[in-house]
């Protein structure tokens, strides 16, 4: 059975959300770069926050990164705002970037849109992608996040419900 077909069809829906809200995109991205290659941001990191994970560097050829990106930064926005003020805004362009995406409340309600009504999809993918699994359950869950579909509120959830 052609199982991958549902996980596929699944990581299509992320990639619509990821075109649907292009300031998280941006947040997600510029967030991504001030982090990787930088010991002495990532240290600064570990430094103020030593329990929170450092932010996750989505690869978007990966089902479902970014979104579990995006469920970082709902949960763990005001640490990385925090930390991003320690950052002078000349050390790194996407620095700014990231700052003026983490003051923007349509940013911060775009995140919590996603992390409450899909951010179960990283798992769902995962789930599906499990050898061995049986049809029935693979169905029951592609139904699950069909009926879920009903419910996601507002523009964004009718524009997902109608790609």
């Amino acid at each position: 059975m052609h199982l991958m077909c549902l996980a596929h069809g699944i990581h299509r829906v992320a990639e619509e959300v990821r075109a649907t809200l292009p300031e998280v995109n941006s947040l997600v991205s510029s967030a991504k770069k001030v982090f990787i290659k930088a010991p002495s941001r990532v240290r600064a990191f570990k430094t103020s926050h030593p329990d929170c994970p450092l932010p996750s560097e989505p690869i978007l050829t990966r089902w479902g990164t970014w979104i579990s990106a995006a469920n970082y930064y709902a949960d763990n926005h005001r640490k990385i705002e925090e930390v991003l003020k320690g950052f002078e805004d000349s050390e790194n362009l996407a620095i700014p970037k990231a700052k003026d995406a983490l003051k923007n409340s349509s940013v911060l309600h775009s995140l919590s849109f996603i992390r409450a009504h899909l951010g179960g999809l990283p798992d769902l993918i995962e789930k599906l992608e499990t050898r061995n699994k049986e049809v029935v359950k693979a169905v029951a869950l592609d139904e699950g996040l069909r009926t879920q579909s009903k419910n996601w509120p507002g523009p964004i959830g009718e524009r997902l419900r109608k790609n």
